[in-house]
């Protein structure tokens, strides 16, 4: 087969002992679920070489076939190390492991890699599987030349040394670590290798004979050639992995190489080093802040404030959280509060290989506390190999504060909880931010953001919508390209019925930075709105692998439900788990689905949480539905309807429950007024199980029509 760079086998080469597999299959299962992670971090296979025929008990009269030293021609070997690997009479040890360092010692590649963020690593890639003794550690070091740096996938316990298995809890594990956890480590590793062993080979132009195909036929695992999964060329992969440009003629395949690298970050809320009520709220604001900044750096894809808030004052480990986050770098650090001075430690990690690409101490007058953000993100970006534009560097800009008392202001009212009563507090502390400082785009956008939830969640006026959107119009005034305030707007245009102005504002988000997922999710929020299910459920699946676990997308779970796929639905509601927002969609769903007593115990736990009335309300009425409990229903749902929310989706499902409870003129009403206010989400209406009761009704069916119509004109101008 061919491979690129020219005169390479595969890619990954799979090492170990057979007695390791013997007992319960472990090697075997590590190298499907390896499979599995790849297929789920990479666009295209990879070709990976793993022979299950015993070979250990090597004798002096054994011969390594030529065969196999053509397989151990590959970019990367991985080494299952175990407490009998090092064993010097093993087939593993001698003609796998020493062959391979012989190998890679000696071609054109080398055996150490430089990585895109100026790290050096090992083509051989470790992985762990017992604690090992002291001398064999040694035996390893000695023939590498370099310190042991394995990926351990090791369970411990007083007086256990096993592999880790996928079952295993984490929390039984003194290891601290899980299977999962430890399987995307070994992927992500794997995939900055690959980026720059084709970065070193300066590919810039290659041609593929267009008679190639992109998958390779996989072979019995019995066979003496090993297995395949994956790829025709290395290339192929890379270019797949790394978001190459491609421009193909007619008979064969020109591909233009363009790297684009994979920096994903978490900036986690900073450490009080001594903690103190008056300044703890600089941790999350700080971070907020310096988020703020590289969120407009389109070669970096940052993590958003609302998926780091939840560890806000909490002890917790920066590579778990990378792990949780499925970022490649995190930003932690702690700040000192004295006198008039703020001290900031900082350190970024390289979470793969752990290592610390840089640390530094920053100080600034607390007088001028915003420079922190500015200073940081440039030293992030600088550590991450990229850097920020000349146009990048104006947006940033222009987001600086005048007065340094209505930037604490406005610090304290970031820091308030996502809540009724914290949204309340921080309107009020941004009113007074605004009042000192009236040209700081970031406090009208906080004034947007905690006016639209309060309107939405706490059944406020909804005349107080238009509040709202003049808050984000006033940051846009002052800052046009505030990438997070033109997502916002977008969502309220879209709740209102101002789809055409919301899907604009969503593409000149992507413009800005089109690997921002927050655009992705906006345009999905839109779409589905306007009916245009599988574009929604598209642009969904884009927003959720730039960031898969950001709460704000719990909202996509209503997507997930349209185009008929629950199992996402119930997922993205999980982004945001055990919050009243998520179990009251996720009991609906199981209502939809006929499991009546598991909707109740969601409905239930809402309910003795004491939420915002809202999601009581809804529960309420939705519990009513499955207890044939109309009059309570209704009565609940009448508080609902005068709530006039200022939602045309939200008064759809309303309209849903009315028809449930058996109250045909209240479910005609609230339909009406959701098609008016712009759902006209047609593909669903025509299968909506919950419209069982008035399909027949003359009211509906004209509304459906209305409905088709504004759908079909929205598909007609933008698709």
């Amino acid at each position: 087969m061919a491979s690129i760079p020219p005169g390479y086998e595969y890619d990954i080469f799979i090492s170990y002992r057979q007695n390791d597999n013997k007992y319960d299959g472990w090697v075997t299962e590590f190298v499907d679920n390896l499979q599995k992670e790849l297929d789920a971090t990479l666009k295209n296979p990879v070709s990976i070489y793993f022979d299950e025929n015993p070979h250990d008990g090597l004798q002096d009269t054994h011969v390594v076939g030529e065969s196999l030293k053509k397989k151990l021609k590959c970019l990367i070997f991985i080494p299952i190390i175990s407490q009998t690997y090092c064993d010097e009479s093993s087939f593993a040890w001698q003609h796998e492991f020493l062959a391979f360092n012989e190998i890679a010692s000696t071609d054109e590649l080398g055996m150490n890699i430089t990585l895109a963020n100026g790290n050096v690593a090992s083509r051989i890639l470790p992985v762990r599987i017992h604690e090992i003794d002291a001398e064999d550690q040694q035996v390893i070091e000695q023939t590498t030349g370099s310190p042991l740096r394995s990926i351990d996938f090791i369970y411990k316990e007083a007086g256990v040394n096993r592999c880790l298995k996928p079952t295993d809890d984490k929390k039984d594990n003194l290891n601290n670590t899980s299977y999962r956890n430890q399987m995307n480590k070994v992927a992500h590793a794997l995939k900055d290798l690959g980026s720059a062993i084709v970065g070193q080979s300066e590919i810039k132009s290659v041609k593929v004979s267009s008679n190639v195909s992109p998958v390779l036929k996989a072979e019995s695992r019995s066979s003496n050639k090993g297995v395949y999964i994956g790829l025709a060329a290395i290339l192929l992969m890379v270019l797949g992995y790394f978001g190459y440009t491609n421009y193909f003629s007619s008979d064969e395949k020109e591909v233009t190489a363009l790297l684009i690298e994979d920096k994903t970050i978490a900036v986690l809320p900073f450490s009080n080093t001594k903690p103190d009520p008056d300044t703890d709220f600089l941790g999350f604001a700080i971070a907020n802040q310096i988020i703020g900044d590289l969120d407009y750096n389109k070669n970096v894809i940052v993590r958003p404030a609302s998926s780091v808030r939840q560890y806000d004052q909490e002890v917790i480990d920066a590579i778990t959280v990378a792990d949780d986050l499925k970022v490649n770098y995190v930003l932690t650090g702690t700040y000192l509060m004295q006198a008039d001075i703020i001290r900031l430690n900082i350190e970024l990690i390289e979470v793969n290989s752990e290592n610390m690409i840089w640390r530094d101490e920053i100080q600034v007058d607390y007088n001028n506390a915003f420079e922190l953000q500015d200073i940081v993100a440039k030293k992030v970006v600088t550590g991450l190999q990229v850097q920020f534009t000349d146009s990048e560097l104006m947006r940033i800009g222009k987001d600086s504060p005048r007065n340094s008392l209505a930037y604490e202001h406005y610090m304290r009212a970031v820091s308030y909880p996502l809540s009724n009563a914290g949204d309340q507090l921080a309107i009020e502390m941004l009113d007074k931010s605004v009042a000192l400082d009236s040209n700081y785009a970031p406090a009208y956008y906080q004034l947007g953001i905690r006016t639209q939830r309060i309107t939405q969640f706490g059944m406020r006026d909804s005349d107080d919508v238009n509040l709202a959107e003049e808050y984000y119009l006033k940051a846009l005034s002052i800052n046009s390209e505030l990438i997070g305030v033109i997502g916002d707007l977008a969502t309220l245009y879209t709740e209102i019925g101002r789809t055409d102005e919301a899907i604009k504002l969503g593409r000149q988000m992507l413009e800005i930075n089109s690997n921002n997922a927050t655009a992705h999710f906006s345009l999905s929020y839109t779409y589905r709105y306007a009916g245009m299910i599988e574009e929604s459920y598209s642009e969904m699946k884009k927003a959720l692998a730039l960031d898969a676990k950001n709460p704000r997308f719990r909202r996509l779970g209503l997507t997930g439900l349209y185009v008929g796929d629950i199992e996402q639905a119930y997922a993205n509601y999980d982004l945001d788990p055990g919050s009243a927002y998520a179990l009251t969609g996720q009991g609906r769903d199981l209502f939809r689905q006929g499991k009546m007593k598991e909707a109740l115990e969601h409905f239930d736990r809402v309910i003795a949480m004491e939420p915002e009335v809202l999601w009581i309300l809804v529960t309420t009425v939705l519990k009513s539905c499955i207890l044939n409990e109309p009059e309570k229903g209704l009565q609940a749902l009448k508080l609902l309807e005068q709530a006039n929310p200022p939602d045309g989706e939200a008064l759809y499902l309303y309209a849903g429950y009315a028809a449930l409870l058996g109250d045909k003129e209240r479910s005609l009403r609230l339909l009406e007024k959701a098609v008016n206010l712009g759902y006209f989400n047609y593909p669903f209406m025509l299968k909506d199980s919950f419209m069982k009761s008035i399909r027949g009704e003359d009211g509906f069916q004209e509304l459906l029509l209305e409905a088709q119509a504004k759908h079909e004109a929205f598909k007609e101008k933008f698709f």
